[in-house]
């Protein structure tokens, strides 16, 4: 009996040591998300810059610049380059261990992706527009690559439009989860001039998150979870050109 309870004190201290060193769930509230972009239209072409800003990470913040340019091909079709830096990105391998377990602070360290796209957008009827994306990224800073498709469908009114968009991103290495993560976006946008619009947004990002190479090589197992975050926040956005 003596043996048994020993054995079965040794088996929770050895799995309440082994959960300590998995990453949990790091949000129990709403996120800040800050996005403003600007479009110029020149015979076909968008030149585009965009700056976002969110609470990404507990204790860090995300923060990114994008530039580009989207041409179109054909009324509904059109093709975009886009080179971005970005601050506070996280990834699989960021779970590390030094004195103990942590995720690696990337807050001050940026990050160099490019960017393609592919863009079919048409109308429903006269007040509805869907729009279909294809996007290739590719994170020069960690070597890592990913497929981002992309759906969305856009409702206008006279001076006003709301748009609900759903993406995936799908990195290029093989993982147990095909899919890395899963974003849902909510906006509603008020036409304040042929300029300028501005409203609020909604954004909801789950991640499945897998093992490190840190932990895999130190502890000779894997993990998985998956993390629910919500944001919240507002969005600008001013166009000028043809």
């Amino acid at each position: 009996m003596t043996k048994k309870l020993h054995l079965l004190v040794i088996y929770f201290l050895s799995e309440a040591v082994f959960a300590g060193n998995i990453p949990t769930r790091q949000h129990e509230k709403v996120q800040a998300l800050v996005e403003a972009r600007t479009f110029y239209i020149r015979n076909k072409t968008q030149y585009f810059a965009e700056v976002k800003f969110s609470e990404w990470e507990e204790s860090q913040a995300f923060q990114s610049a994008r530039l580009g340019l989207r041409r179109s091909l054909s009324r509904n079709f059109k093709i975009g380059l886009f080179y971005q830096r970005s601050y506070g990105l996280r990834h699989d391998n960021d779970w590390i261990k030094e004195s103990a377990w942590h995720w690696l602070d990337r807050k001050t360290q940026g990050q160099d992706s490019f960017l393609t796209d592919f863009t079919y957008k048409n109308l429903i009827n006269d007040r509805m527009t869907y729009e279909v994306r294809l996007t290739y990224e590719k994170n020069f800073t960690v070597g890592r690559g990913f497929i981002k498709p992309r759906i969305g469908i856009s409702y206008f009114l006279t001076k006003s439009h709301f748009t609900l968009m759903e993406e995936l991103s799908i990195p290029m290495e093989t993982r147990s989860s095909a899919i890395q993560e899963y974003w849902t976006y909510f906006t509603y946008s008020y036409h304040y001039s042929n300029n300028v619009s501005f409203g609020p947004l909604l954004a909801n990002r789950i991640v499945n998150w897998e093992s490190s190479e840190d932990f895999k090589n130190r502890l000779n197992t894997t993990y998985q979870f998956k993390e629910n975050i919500w944001y919240a926040g507002a969005q600008l956005v001013y166009h000028f050109g043809d």
